[in-house]
């Protein structure tokens, strides 16, 4: 499988952040004549139609390698509408930390698919049309469940010329403090990534136990639920003082956190890691000794 060069790598980058600034920065102008101004089922159509192109093109070539890509694009496309149908400042800024989110995941995972090929988990649903379809299905609902916190305070907070909101259960200063552990996920994350994809372009044999990897076997993905916990605080102020339905919005922000949560220590995360390592490694005493020592995800725990 060819490798990027730098050159290329940057450009490619390039590109793309350029175009995600310039959506950015004109959302308003760009999405708002497209808006129906229901945040639920504006998302939810964004995010369909870029899943299902990706789809379409996927079946063409019977291939997933643009799969993480469509994701991301899909997910700032949802997060973008949402962004666009209320500018109030706390959507603006959980929004924003939201893009950060999907922008250096979504990179990430991209660069690496076109390194290393599809991912290696979706193979046997390669079997069939209504297989395939299932998956990107699938990734719509990943999508749509994720970004809840990011729908809620679009729903559920004051617009710019709207009547001040009505004081929530939840204070105004969890928002501040959502949006700080929101930003420590974000580093937690993208650090873990990063010392991973190092260690490993260096020592492809070699199980990871260095960097943030001491401190527990998947730091990658608490950062990540780091992510999604800062962001259902903030949005909770906003989703309790909802007008109609302040119980069920905070609900749903509370959510999101709980999904990604399950879905990485239950199901698409660690139980496959876990599987594939101890085919590795589960041989080595030393591996074994890391794994005796060090948690899963909370350090500590």
């Amino acid at each position: 499988m060819r490798n990027f060069s730098t050159g290329e790598s940057c450009g490619i980058a390039a590109t793309y952040l350029a175009g995600l600034g310039a959506a950015v920065y004109h959302r308003e102008a760009l999405l708002a004549p497209l808006l129906s101004g229901n945040v639920w089922a504006d998302g939810l159509a964004v995010s369909a139609a870029v899943n299902g192109v990706g789809f379409l093109c996927g079946l063409k070539g019977n291939s997933f390698r643009h799969f993480d890509a469509t994701g991301a694009v899909a997910n700032l496309a949802t997060i973008l509408t949402a962004m666009a149908g209320n500018p109030a400042a706390p959507v603006q800024a959980i929004g924003g930390l939201a893009v950060a989110w999907v922008t250096r995941l979504g990179t990430f995972l991209t660069f690496r698919a076109a390194n290393h090929g599809d991912d290696k988990r979706l193979e046997k649903f390669k079997a069939s049309p209504g297989k395939m379809a299932a998956v990107w299905i699938l990734q719509v609902v990943w999508g749509y469940a994720t970004l809840l916190p990011v729908l809620v305070a679009a729903y559920s907070a004051t617009p710019l010329d709207a009547p001040p909101i009505a004081s929530g259960v939840c204070p105004v200063s969890l928002q501040a403090a959502g949006c700080v552990l929101a930003g420590l996920g974000l580093v937690v994350e993208a650090t873990a990534d990063h010392q991973k994809l190092v260690f490993k372009n260096a020592n492809p044999e070699k199980f990871m136990r260095t960097g943030l990897f001491r401190w527990c076997r998947y730091p990658n993905y608490l950062g990540e639920i780091t992510v999604w916990t800062g962001l259902a605080a903030a949005a909770a102020h906003y989703a309790s003082a909802d007008r109609d339905h302040p119980y069920l919005m905070t609900a749903l922000a509370a959510a999101s956190p709980v999904f990604v949560y399950s879905l990485l220590r239950y199901a698409s995360g660690v139980p496959i890691l876990e599987k594939s390592a101890a085919k590795r490694y589960g041989h080595l005493p030393e591996y074994q000794r890391y794994k005796a020592r060090t948690s899963l995800l909370f350090p500590g725990f």
